[in-house]
């Protein structure tokens, strides 16, 4: 009797990979188990529901962790903060004096879990932020170099470019700043 057992175990790759890993086994196990006692109709019938309600719910909360929100609250400051540079730089003043102010709020309303979420899981980690400064940094030297010697000849600078060479300048280094701030914090130690 076909039970569709391979359909089931490629059913199972809906659900998010550590979820899958951890008990993938077990609900193949499970759905055997169901088709030997109800039959593959109710087996099915009963799997399809539970595929429609469970794969969202594990989706979501895949996405949902705590890391990638703090990466995307970061993300949002960091565009922001470069939003507001821009707008100064194009002489739109009150445009960028209400991004940098939003910029602030998000970055003090959510200090405490910016702080906890950037916390350097291992020193391997903590070693990879700072690498990443670094990197960084010297990429917000080499535009600032290359912007000011691109520009410094000219007697008008191009608005284009002026904003252009900021926003390289202004957002590599601020993510240099982030990840200076995030290496501050010490790494968190794992008892042998």
């Amino acid at each position: 009797m076909l039970t569709g057992a391979p359909l089931y175990r490629a059913l199972l790759h809906l659900y998010p990979k550590a979820f899958r890993v951890h008990y993938g086994d077990d609900l193949t196990m499970h759905f055997a188990d169901l088709v030997a006692r109800d039959g593959p109709a109710a087996a099915w019938r009963r799997t399809a529901l539970d595929l429609l309600v469970t794969v969202p719910r594990y989706r979501m909360e895949s996405v949902m962790t705590s890391r990638r929100t703090t990466i995307s609250l970061v993300s949002l400051v960091v565009a922001l903060t470069a939003a507001a540079v821009g707008a100064f730089a194009a002489g739109f003043a009150p445009v960028g004096v209400i991004a940098l102010v939003i910029a602030v709020a998000l970055a003090v309303g959510e200090r405490s879990r910016l702080a906890r979420n950037m916390r350097p899981a291992s020193r391997e980690h903590h070693r990879r932020i700072l690498r990443w400064a670094a990197v960084l940094g010297a990429c917000a030297v080499a535009s600032l170099a290359v912007g000011l010697m691109d520009l410094g000849d000219r007697d008008s600078w191009p608005a284009g470019r002026v904003i252009a060479y900021n926003l390289v300048f202004f957002s590599t280094a601020t993510g240099a700043l982030a990840c200076i701030a995030a290496s501050l914090r010490r790494p968190h130690t794992t008892t042998s």
